[in-house]
């Protein structure tokens, strides 16, 4: 048995996976993500790629496949992030402008697979420290650059800040080490889901709900996990009165066996972009999904990754 067959055999998803394992394999990948690397939600091979990562997988992802996917990012996003319409090259539409969270995820799954990102994206990693703003966080919205008290989203925020945190495998810079702290605190100063100005507001009530997989998605024990695993690598303590409330919600999703339950299903909400034949993009409600999807993220399931995330975060916290 080889270790890819090991994988798969270990996991409670086997046939699934099988499943988007042979159509990342499929004739039609190439010609999928030459139309657009990324639509629509969640069955182009983005989505696959990016569930393999969260089942802790990514070295199954066929490297042909992931190969393309690299070639098709490099040529088909412009290498920089514009705050309003004049700063982009003339053709260029919003399909073709890679969001601070997307990157973030995919560096990760490339990353997590043993590839070297820096030199197959190279713009990457730069980007990450150009776009954080004053508060510490990112945020996907070119419009909040431009706005006088610029806000950050922890949903743009949090893949970046876990691409440089997770995938830096050698001596943090002073630049990466600044910019890993301003976005612990930035977390931190919201308590890791209520408004920094007014504490008393959750900045969103889905946040409460853990979800799996997330893909962009954020929820409170996200948060606690980037916290936790930034503090194991600086050595820091966490101030134990801005994460006990978050603690306490994770808490909450615990069954008898001290395993976490998935509550939200933020996926199936969604909308997505579709390319039409003749080759316009325009939105529509009804996402599609694919067989591994479904089974791993079914609401009200145990997620053993969930229940590991929360081991982890118990295990420094002494909880």
């Amino acid at each position: 048995m080889n270790q890819t067959e090991l994988l798969i055999g270990q996991s409670e998803f086997a046939p699934e996976i099988e499943k988007s394992i042979s159509y990342l394999l499929s004739p039609e990948i190439l010609a999928v993500l030459t139309t657009d690397p990324y639509w629509p939600k969640w069955d182009a091979p983005w989505w696959h790629m990016t569930l393999l990562y969260e089942l802790g997988l990514a070295k199954l992802i066929p490297e042909c496949t992931a190969r393309i996917m690299i070639k098709k990012l490099n040529e088909h996003y412009i290498h920089f992030f514009p705050f309003n319409e004049s700063e982009a090259p003339p053709g260029v539409d919003f399909t073709r402008v890679m969001c601070h969270c997307g990157l973030g995820t995919i560096y990760k799954i490339f990353a997590a697979r043993g590839m070297n990102v820096d030199a197959e994206i190279p713009w990457a990693r730069d980007w990450f420290f150009k776009y954080q703003m004053e508060d510490g966080g990112l945020n996907c919205d070119e419009a909040a650059y431009t706005k006088g008290v610029p806000k950050s989203s922890m949903v743009s925020s949090l893949p970046p800040l876990e691409a440089v945190l997770q995938y830096t495998r050698r001596d943090f810079t002073v630049y990466e080490a600044s910019f890993l702290s301003r976005g612990a605190e930035y977390i931190l100063n919201h308590n890791l889901f209520r408004s920094a100005s007014d504490p008393k507001k959750i900045i969103d009530e889905n946040w409460t709900k853990l979800c799996f997989p997330r893909f962009y998605e954020y929820d409170v024990l996200r948060g606690l996990v980037f916290l936790v695993r930034w503090a194991k690598r600086f050595n820091r303590a966490l101030p134990l009165d801005r994460i006990a409330e978050a603690i306490g919600i994770v808490g909450d999703h615990l069954n008898e066996n001290d395993e976490i339950v998935i509550k939200r299903q933020f996926w199936s909400e969604q909308k997505t972009v579709v390319i039409t034949r003749d080759g316009q993009r325009e939105f529509k409600k009804n996402v599609s999904s694919f067989p591994l999807l479904e089974a791993a993220g079914k609401a009200g399931t145990v997620s053993k990754r969930l229940t590991a995330e929360w081991n982890e975060v118990k295990d420094f916290l002494k909880l």
